[in-house]
């Protein structure tokens, strides 16, 4: 609730829950690392852009980051030594792109899940 001025109380909506799907994070952390292409050690990252403290980014934004002893590229990722953060926009979009074209490249995109226009983001 919030106080507004004399008028008392009002409601404050919550924003929308990100959407969530295992399936398909496991999906996606089936494919090689977007950063190094390694294979067999990714998991889904979720996009750093934009997102506050504890709140994970939608699912549908997910790319693949390995997760390998020396070859972390997910927690370089995370803590912002993978890419400097004025270029982490564009480097997130052109790792969920790849993502995305790739899953539907190898005939692997989900049914039941639309497929995403490239332009359209969660």
């Amino acid at each position: 609730m919030a106080q507004i001025g004399d008028f008392g109380t009002t409601p404050c909506p919550k924003a929308p829950k990100p959407w969530r799907n295992r399936s398909y994070r496991m999906l996606v952390a089936s494919l090689e690392c977007y950063h190094c292409r390694l294979h067999g050690h990714s998991q889904a990252a979720h996009p750093n852009t934009g997102k506050t403290k504890g709140v994970k980014a939608c699912d549908r934004l997910i790319f693949p980051m390995c997760c390998i002893s020396g070859n972390d590229h997910h927690a370089q990722f995370d803590q912002y030594r993978l890419v400097p953060r004025d270029e982490m926009p564009a480097y997130e979009r052109a790792a969920y792109d790849w993502t995305v074209k790739t899953l539907i490249a190898r005939g692997k995109w989900p049914m039941g899940i639309p497929v995403p226009q490239l332009e359209n983001l969660c």
